[in-house]
């Protein structure tokens, strides 16, 4: 259980954080009307479904047609529109809006957003013992506090859905229902770049179950994908995503607003193109190889003793950061998932578990830089250059790999068995 004056020095700085992040929303407020939020992209995929142009979800020009009739101020103020280029199958998610006005549709897309981050600590609270001591207001409080949450609300994003989709995913793995955590994971390809590396860390675990549960759902969903597209909707998608993603035109062409590895191999060769792709595929590539060898390793290896073995959460969190980091396209809302991370660091760290006794410390200080929402505003109001906030994840993955590493079998340690599925 947490001592109470480390939960009121946590309730402290959670309540300055959330009220900083209360008054940057009254000064944004002003721009939903107007159809500034990148809910905009949903709205406009929903009302294109509606009108019964599936087949043209991804044509540029329609798009464009949209969001003049329901956002024309927006494009006034941003110079440009903001173009919808997630897979087709989520689409259909925002139908039931489409017939609101915008500010309803935002206002019923928020309350959704709300509810499914409301749910969150019941189904982690029985996994989390240390953690369910604390009053449940703490845990709200952590998610308002958290930036990337913070945004992903404002901006009536679907990166709450994924850290949910990640969430069961960890519930069910827990309860050894692997084959479901895969299918729920499938569910997640809505922003693939975010679920394929994950997906990809485990190969070489014990959990076949997962890729055979994630294979099945990601063919539906791909079945969904050609059904409500075309077929030349789906091959016109590549190009469509590389187009808006590489665009200069686009709110998300700047390298600068891109808070991952990518990001930051940008600003160390920026005018050397095939340098930035080399040392990113390196690097990726060992990160990801990292994460695996930990899967791997929780496999064989689990230390016995009160406060001392090599839990499921470990190479869980060690993946979920790993993907975030390589994944191509990562903006300040998609890190909305590593909310799950920072629960499971956290109970790892209150629990004094052998596997972060070392760095402990460190880790601490890198959550506590997450969690510093002044540095993401400083960042991209200032200095316009969010990338660098991605330094303090790469120090905590490090560590935590290099905590894994330490880690080695005791004379009573069993091998052959797979990490425990519970704590």
């Amino acid at each position: 259980m947490l001592k109470s004056s480390t939960q009121r020095v946590l309730v402290g700085y959670l309540i300055a954080m959330v009220l900083l992040h209360a008054f940057f929303a009254v000064r944004s407020w002003r721009d939903v009307p107007i159809g500034m939020p990148d809910f905009t992209i949903f709205y406009t995929a929903g009302r294109i479904l509606q009108l019964g142009e599936r087949n043209r979800l991804y044509d540029i020009d329609l798009q464009r047609q949209i969001q003049q009739q329901i956002t024309p101020a927006s494009i006034v103020k941003r110079g440009t529109i903001l173009p919808y280029n997630h897979p087709a199958f989520e689409a259909l998610l925002f139908v039931p809006l489409a017939p609101f006005g915008y500010t309803a549709a935002y206002l019923l897309w928020l309350a959704i957003n709300l509810s499914v981050l409301v749910s969150i600590p019941y189904f982690l609270s029985g996994f989390l013992p240390i953690l369910n001591t604390v009053p449940k207001i703490l845990w709200y409080l952590a998610m308002l506090a958290f930036f990337p949450i913070f945004l992903a609300l404002l901006q009536g994003q679907d990166s709450i859905l994924l850290l949910f989709l990640y969430t069961i995913a960890y519930v069910q793995m827990r309860r050894g229902r692997d084959a479901l955590a895969g299918g729920i994971l499938g569910l997640g390809l809505f922003k693939f770049h975010l679920v394929l590396p994950f997906v990809a860390s485990l190969i070489f675990s014990a959990r076949k179950r997962v890729l055979l549960g994630f294979l099945t759902v990601m063919a539906v969903v791909a079945a969904i994908t050609v059904w409500v597209a075309g077929e030349s909707g789906v091959l016109a998608y590549p190009g469509f995503v590389w187009e808006t993603e590489h665009g200069k035109n686009y709110a998300w062409g700047s390298l600068s607003n891109t808070i991952n590895l990518r990001g930051l191999l940008y600003e160390v060769f920026p005018a050397r193109s095939w340098q930035h792709a080399l040392s990113l595929l390196i690097i990726s590539g060992c990160f990801l190889g990292a994460a695996a060898a930990i899967w791997s390793r929780a496999r064989f290896l689990r230390v016995q003793g009160d406060k001392s073995y090599f839990s499921f959460d470990f190479p869980f969190l060690v993946s979920m950061i790993a993907t975030v980091l390589v994944s191509y396209h990562t903006l300040v809302h998609d890190w909305a998932i590593l909310f799950l991370p920072v629960l499971l660091l956290s109970e790892s760290l209150f629990s004094e578990r052998q596997e972060l006794q070392v760095a402990r410390y460190f880790v601490w200080v890198a959550i506590g830089a997450l969690y510093f929402s002044p540095i993401y505003l400083m960042c991209a109001l200032r200095y316009r250059h969010l990338e660098i906030v991605a330094y303090p994840l790469v120090f905590l993955l490090l560590l935590l790999i290099a905590s894994a590493l330490r880690i080695s079998p005791s004379p009573g340690s069993t091998h052959g068995l797979t990490a425990p599925t519970s704590n």
